[in-house]
């Protein structure tokens, strides 16, 4: 099971979007995938279409001494589970402070499941680098960072580079470099091709060639509580994240072939 953290301490990047239809294109490129809501708004649980039931609230509560498999649910997508988030996360941070390791309860809860149940867990995360989103890196393989192409929302990167380079240090020695892909693009804009450029400049063949358009379809596919690939399977969102995921899986198994 390979997991990838979608992290970005900034919001309103496409990040929840990112987790939700990276996973939804995985499983239906015929990966088992769990995607694991670490946000407090719960946007991706609300996407899914997920209520009532246990939630990840119910398992770091309990100190993670109850069965992890117990908060995972089916989805009506084959091949898709969900850990459900909850607004109880908010105050997640006082009650796992006491953990011996507080920051690596999340690769606990990875390390309960059955690893040949999955191909893939997606952990989506909050806006901000608080001690869910620390939990996230210190159990990734890798990170993906949707960043919306808006000069505005490059600024921010470094504190989250920084961050990753802190738990690898620290936590989670194995941890990939940091992969980025370009969201809400605008091709016709000379602002977004700029912003495009220089996340190619940066990060080199660590940017993802495929890239998201804006695309209204995704928003309304939220209000719909299902992924755009149902909502609207001919829309550029769904044509897009399709992609996205076919590039993922492509890039994670040439590495591991190379190992």
């Amino acid at each position: 099971m390979h997991t990838i953290a979608v992290a970005n301490q900034k919001g309103g990047v496409g990040k929840t979007t990112t987790a939700v239809h990276l996973s939804a294109a995985l499983a239906l490129q015929g990966h088992r995938v769990v995607l694991i809501d670490l946000d407090a708004q719960a946007n991706a649980t609300s996407w899914l279409g997920v209520e009532g039931g246990r939630s990840l609230y119910e398992w770091f509560g309990a100190g993670g001494e109850t069965p992890f498999v117990d908060v995972v649910q089916p989805t009506p997508w084959d091949r898709l589970a969900l850990a459900p988030s909850s607004q109880w996360l908010h105050g997640i941070d006082r009650v796992i402070k006491d953990e011996v390791v507080p920051q690596t309860m999340v690769r606990k809860a990875l390390s309960q499941l059955q690893f040949d149940s999955y191909d893939f867990a997606v952990l989506d995360t909050a806006p901000g680098l608080g001690i869910l989103t620390v939990n996230a890196l210190a159990a990734a393989d890798s990170v993906l960072t949707p960043v919306a192409a808006h000069v505005m929302n490059l600024a921010g990167l470094a504190q989250l580079l920084q961050t990753v380079e802190k738990v690898k240090e620290g936590l989670n020695p194995g941890l990939q470099p940091v992969r980025v892909l370009a969201c809400r693009v605008d091709a016709r804009t000379n602002h977004s091709r700029e912003v495009q450029k220089e996340l190619r400049d940066r990060f080199g063949g660590n940017c993802l060639k495929t890239y998201v358009r804006e695309n209204v379809s995704i928003a309304e596919a939220y209000s719909h509580a299902e992924p755009v690939f149902d909502y609207a399977p001919r829309s550029t969102g769904a044509e897009d994240y399709y992609q996205v995921a076919e590039e993922v899986a492509e890039t994670l198994t040439k590495k591991t072939r190379k190992r």
